[in-house]
């Protein structure tokens, strides 16, 4: 892959962990109130919509091995139907739904340090390329 490639796939990345980290905030708020708005509810249905096609999307065209948090996705979405049913779930098994949260987002940073580190790759493999025909010529 070359480097607008690789710029491409960060900036996709990192839209999705904007809604990812999105998603959270949404979560947070519905536990927090006494009872979610309706306006919540889908707002929080459409957001988990959004992020599955999303990581259906970026499971496609990531390069293999990068992008694997995609049953991380579908077990937290899974468990977390809605925002009044959040409501009735024991702390633990809340604390379980934001753990699978922290550590999906700590594999979302290393995926884009991961994109990072093949696209300055990428650079340097095309900046010696240019060099060594500069030379030959």
């Amino acid at each position: 892959m070359d480097e607008q490639t690789y710029q491409a796939l960060v900036k996709r990345l990192q839209e999705f962990t904007r809604l990812w980290e999105e998603f959270i905030h949404i979560f947070d708020r519905g536990l927090e109130t006494e009872k979610p708005s309706e306006e919540d509810e889908i707002k929080f249905r459409k957001l988990q919509y959004e992020i599955v096609r999303r990581a259906q999307y970026l499971m496609l065209i990531m390069p293999e091995g990068v992008f694997g948090i995609y049953g991380d996705v579908i077990k937290l979405f899974r468990d977390s139907i809605s925002l009044r049913i959040l409501k009735t779930e024991p702390s633990i098994r809340i604390n379980s739904l934001r753990s699978i949260w922290h550590e999906s987002q700590i594999s979302l940073n290393k995926m884009g340090g991961q994109l990072r580190t093949r696209m300055q790759d990428a650079e340097t493999t095309k900046s010696k390329g240019f060099l060594s025909k500069l030379k030959r010529g």
